[in-house]
């Protein structure tokens, strides 16, 4: 077991990864909208990147998180870009973004759903492969 301080500090970095992942995907389409244009970005294993199969320009949300915060792990579900359009509104790639960190046995977990894209935040279930509204942390 962790002492306690090193568990704060692994929680904070995991939880911070989520906002900061989220708010990369709100600058985007934030972005995109005040531009008229649309932009794609790739999630990679240390946050958004540069498009990977997308002919559109990268989107401004981007932004590497495993830099400063050590033990950090992100994976996801979603086999293309996310592609934001003109509007604002999201096509391309939906799915699931699951956020962990290697001192802690949680996960915290956001859905990406099309073409709206709401984005619904939660705990990751590993047993039901899921991302589920949970209040208790650990």
């Amino acid at each position: 077991m962790l002492p306690r301080s090193q568990n704060w500090l692994a929680r904070q970095r995991r939880d911070g990864a989520v906002q900061s992942l989220f708010h990369g995907l709100e600058v985007s389409r934030s972005g995109a909208a005040a531009k008229g244009k649309a932009c794609a970005m790739a999630l990679t294993p240390s946050g958004w990147g540069e498009p990977l199969d997308s002919a559109s320009p990268t989107c401004s949300g981007i932004r590497d998180l495993t830099a400063t915060a050590p033990g950090l792990r992100i994976t996801t579900n979603m086999t293309r870009d996310v592609e934001i359009g003109p509007t604002g509104l999201f096509s391309g790639a939906g799915g699931t973004v699951v956020v962990g960190h290697r001192d802690l046995t949680m996960e915290r977990c956001f859905v990406i759903a099309l073409p709206l894209g709401t984005v619904r935040t939660g705990v990751y279930d590993s047993d039901k492969n899921k991302c589920v509204k949970h209040e208790k942390d650990n």
